[in-house]
């Protein structure tokens, strides 16, 4: 630290990379909780900051799949989104859900969030540039500009989807690799047959973009499983979800005992949900709390069997985690009963293109089929693997040692106190990740609350060790 002239010493800079909703908030919460807020350096390319890839979306048809009161980020202050959309948000006549709770468009939160920084962050510099290295108390930007920081934390996105075979092997306008790229879906409007890679969450999203764009265009979403999130129901109150989701224990760990091993997982969920509703309990309130009970087990679980999870328990586990709103499965239902919207369990085996069509084979169980489509759009979500990322920062934090990807394949290794580990398991002192980058050692940290809940753990923890 650097003395002040009335001999205080001033407060050490910190760098944030990724201006995501990890990253803004994480700068809020910093500012916040300091009598003297530190500089704080935010590295995000793009001109607004807290949307990130996941609320700069500006399609009406894209909501939160939660309702607004899950929305809550300051926890002096409840209800802050709220009062905001109250007072700021566009006339949005269906966002109230026929379940009687608000499901708001991701781009007022986007909103919401830049508002907020403004408000609460007054030392913040936005170095509209990519982070591209990091060394000994300094970041150097995409620029070759050195910036200053005592601490750094990765709040990155991870990489963008990456094209399933046979796709990666043509090169073509009519396959978009990435729907989220600015641009990507300009060409909708004349398409007539629409084939969208998976069938989760992004995928629905983007049907239901396709839908309202392309008014004459029957569209083919198509997965392995062929599996579809489920829709919301009424959703207990905020408070009375983050009071279970800090809880020291769950009902589900509590009734199925500590369980180690990958195998064990499903048919404890399938108990634990069975008896549940045997009771009248709701399959998703029941499904909620085999949720709080994964998110805890899971940094205690061996790196060989949270493979084995993902590999074999995910899809299922997803579909029922991250459910639609409302209205985006009431578009979807509607869609499918007038002919336009087919899900498909299937495999795409081989791609042809002609002037017309890409011709696109399809191995399904009734037996394979080769159909024309106009456009194939990838909605297979972002890549968790960090081995090969396109992220220069990432990739040269690995290289050099400092870095290392998680044994179990998602995102960065972190120690518990979210330091980033380096090739020798050794969690350093000044570089930290939260948000998605960590999924790997504490697992579904994908949600607003949750990642909020990762923030202020991780500042509390930082609070309590200034004190010792």
């Amino acid at each position: 630290m650097s003395p002040r002239p009335g001999g205080n010493p001033s407060p050490a800079p910190v760098a944030i990379v990724g201006g995501g909703f990890t990253g803004a908030m994480l700068a809020v919460h910093l500012s916040r909780m300091s009598a003297d807020p530190p500089p704080i350096t935010l590295f995000e390319p793009r001109p607004r900051l807290g949307a990130g890839v996941a609320y700069s979306s500006t399609d009406p048809d894209h909501r939160f799949n939660g309702p607004i009161d899950l929305v809550s980020v300051l926890p002096d202050r409840p209800g802050d989104f709220e009062r905001w959309y109250a007072h700021h948000a566009e006339p949005d006549p269906d966002a109230m859900a026929t379940t009687g709770q608000l499901y708001v468009r991701r781009s007022s939160f986007a909103r919401y969030m830049d508002a907020l920084v403004r408000e609460h962050v007054p030392t913040l510099t936005h170095v509209r540039a990519r982070a591209t290295g990091v060394r000994d108390g300094a970041v150097i930007d995409e620029t070759g500009t050195v910036h200053a920081a005592r601490r750094v934390y990765l709040c990155t996105a991870l990489d963008p989807p990456r094209l399933p075979a046979p796709f990666d092997e043509i090169d073509d306008p009519r396959v978009i690799a990435d729907p989220w790229a600015p641009g990507a879906l300009d060409a909708l409007k004349e398409a007539r047959r629409v084939l969208i890679l998976d069938t989760a969450l992004t995928a629905a999203d983007i049907a239901a973009t396709v839908l309202r764009e392309a008014p004459m265009a029957h569209i083919t979403a198509m997965s392995r499983r062929g599996l579809s999130p489920l829709p919301q129901d009424v959703l207990p109150s905020a408070a009375e979800r983050l009071a279970k989701a800090r809880a020291p224990s769950t009902p589900f760990l509590d009734q199925r005992g500590p369980l180690t091993r990958a195998v064990e997982l499903l048919p404890a969920a399938r108990a634990h949900v069975a008896q549940a509703m045997a009771g009248n309990m709701r399959w998703q309130d029941a499904f909620d709390e085999v949720r709080d009970g994964v998110i805890r087990l899971w940094p205690d679980l061996e790196a060989a069997e949270k493979r084995k999870a993902l590999r074999h328990l995910r899809p299922y586990y997803d579909v029922h985690r991250y459910r639609m709103a409302p209205q985006l499965d009431a578009r979807l239902r509607e869609a499918r009963a007038r002919g336009r919207f087919t899900r498909r369990r299937a495999r795409a085996t081989a791609v042809m293109r002609s002037a017309d069509a890409l011709h696109v084979t399809l191995a399904m169980r009734e037996g394979a089929a080769t159909c024309p489509f106009d456009l194939v759009i990838n909605c297979t979500g972002p890549r968790d693997d960090v081995r090969h990322t396109a992220n220069r920062l990432i990739a040269g934090l690995i290289e050099e040692g400092r870095a290392r990807p998680h044994p179990s394949g998602l995102g960065l290794d972190v120690a518990p106190d979210y330091r980033v580990r380096d090739a020798h398991g050794r969690a350093q002192s000044n570089l930290c990740a939260l948000g998605a980058l960590t999924r790997g050692h504490f697992g579904d940290v994908s949600a607003i609350p949750l990642i909020n809940m990762q923030i202020l753990d991780h500042l509390d923890r930082l609070t309590r060790q200034t004190e010792t």
